[in-house]
């Protein structure tokens, strides 16, 4: 998705899913074209959420627009998943933060091995 200048992001997270780094990913990224310095999204604050700060929100204001290096196709981690038993192994392709790290998670597991070959 493309934010408007101006537009409010808010980005819930827990700690394990990347929540406490989004903020600094976020001050880092390019505007398009950039001007020296420029940044893409002002006022950027990550507040842990709870006791245990396992949990958070980031919040950003788009300031700009953004370049070709945040588009998703960009960040894409393309790898192959073996579901073992007769099934060849899957191309799989993840975005940093989604099914735990990369790998699979139990319930999407469950899914994929029940889906006919």
């Amino acid at each position: 998705a493309v934010l408007r200048p101006g537009a409010l992001l808010l980005v819930f997270g827990s700690r394990a899913e990347g929540i406490a780094t989004a903020a600094s990913r976020l001050r880092a990224a390019p505007t398009a074209p950039a001007p020296a310095g420029a940044a893409l999204y002002d006022g950027v604050a990550h507040t842990p959420g709870g006791d245990a700060a396992d949990v958070g929100v980031v919040r950003a204001t788009c300031a700009g627009s953004a370049d070709a290096s945040y588009a998703p196709a960009a960040w894409e981690e393309a790898t192959t998943l073996d579901l073992g038993g007769s099934t060849a192994p899957l191309r799989w392709v993840t975005l940093p933060g989604l099914f735990a790290g990369g790998g699979l998670d139990i319930m999407t597991t469950a899914l994929l091995t029940a889906l006919p070959p």
